[in-house]
């Protein structure tokens, strides 16, 4: 039983990487982490002016209430002003889209960290074939030589034949 609801059918696409094939996701790694930085930039900006809004609309109310309670001559306290605050319906509006616009960041922002990932699995699999090209090389392997006793063999050599 697997602690985990998810299934390879659900991988990102511009996640995968084909080990047989990696010239496709070498070449296309800069410009995708490119994307998604820029995608990352706009939902930071994006999220600030949520945020710059929530604040004007904090204040706006915030005066409204103590101007209200001025003409009324209710005595309020800090406490319950920014409970009344708290209840607008503008700012908790303002506050569920702050929410929003912090989500739609967080992804883009795992998305990078999930390229930089990607990014090293590559590195390792290109360095990794460019071990055994180069070993079977020098050592003069054939080519067609492939398999596990191929690979133990490129080991026992990199081991220098421990």
């Amino acid at each position: 039983m697997s602690n985990y609801a998810f299934s390879i059918g659900q991988v990102d696409p511009d996640l995968e990487i084909d080990f047989m094939d990696l010239q496709p996701p070498v070449a296309m790694q800069a410009s995708l982490y490119g994307y998604y930085s820029e995608k990352a930039v706009d939902a930071r900006a994006e999220r600030d002016s949520a945020v710059n809004e929530l604040d004007k609309m904090t204040a706006a109310v915030e005066l409204e209430i103590r101007e209200d309670a001025a003409k009324s001559g209710e005595k309020l306290t800090e406490a319950k002003v920014n409970a009344k605050v708290e209840q607008d319906k503008r700012v908790v509006a303002l506050k569920e889209d702050v929410v929003e616009k912090n989500r739609i960041l967080q992804r883009h922002e795992a998305k990078c960290r999930a390229l930089d990932h990607k990014k090293s699995m590559i590195e390792c699999a290109v360095r990794m074939m460019l071990s055994k090209s180069n070993v079977m090389s020098e050592k003069g392997v054939a080519d067609d030589w492939a398999g596990d006793e191929s690979q133990k063999a490129i080991r026992r050599e990199l081991r220098g034949g421990k």
